[in-house]
Parts: C-alpha cells; structure tokens; sequence
C-alpha cells in the first residue's frame, strides 16, 4: 500500500515540516503578545487607574479585547503564511520579509519608535 504524502494537494505530512510550521505559526503568536500587552498596559496608563483601583467590567472588557484580540490576528496571519509555505507558494525568504514588514508597521502604529517607548509605558505603571 502506497503512503499518501499529501503532494497532490500541496501539503506535506512529515513531522519535521509539521513542526517548523507550528513554530512559524507560534511566532506570531509571540508578536500578538507583545503588542497585546502594550496596548493593554498603554490603555491602564491612560485611564490613569491606581494600583489597588479596581476597573470597570466595560474596561475589563477592553483590556481583554486589546490584549486577545492581537493574539488572534497576528496568529490567523501566522497560520495562513505558513499554509502558503506548505503549498509551496511562499519562499521562507519571503515569510521573514513579511514578519519584519508587518512588525515594522504595527510598532510604527503604535508609536513605538524606541525600546524607550516601550520602558515609559512599564515605568510609568506602579507595579
């Protein structure tokens, strides 16, 4: 019995390419994160909320949609680059270029324009 390698759809079955995959993925996941809680830590700052200072469930609300709703994105982004990969549609070369492009773009949106920007927001919260 001959073993399907899944070639004729484009997708490949072996556990080393099904791992690199899941790492590719996993990435994005980091940025999500990354960009998550610098949006979320940004609101707190400018709600200017006390430690001790409980929020309301509205703003718990958004402090959950700014810290998940990058986490998803970034990963639904991760997971279609990296169906492209296995396709073979999308060079490695090019899937670096689009990371870095797009984490350019988001810290650029963000104002992030320096790790200093990034130590303002964490210095600025009293932990």
């Amino acid at each position: 019995m001959k073993e399907d390698d899944g070639e004729e759809n484009g997708e490949f079955s072996t556990e080393s390419n099904t791992e690199s995959n899941g790492i590719l993925t996993g990435i994005w996941s980091y940025l999500g994160i990354g960009v998550g809680l610098f949006l979320m830590l940004d609101y707190v700052y400018s709600l200017d909320l006390k430690p001790g200072e409980k929020p309301s469930w509205e703003q718990d609300v958004v402090f959950c949609s700014l810290l998940l709703g990058p986490i998803a994105l970034l990963s639904l982004l991760g997971e279609e680059l990296a169906r492209e990969i296995r396709k073979g549609k999308l060079s490695y070369s090019t899937y670096w270029s689009t990371f870095f492009a797009v984490t350019a773009a988001v810290c650029t949106f963000l104002g992030i324009t320096s790790i200093e920007d990034v130590k303002k927001i964490f210095d600025s919260w009293d932990w």
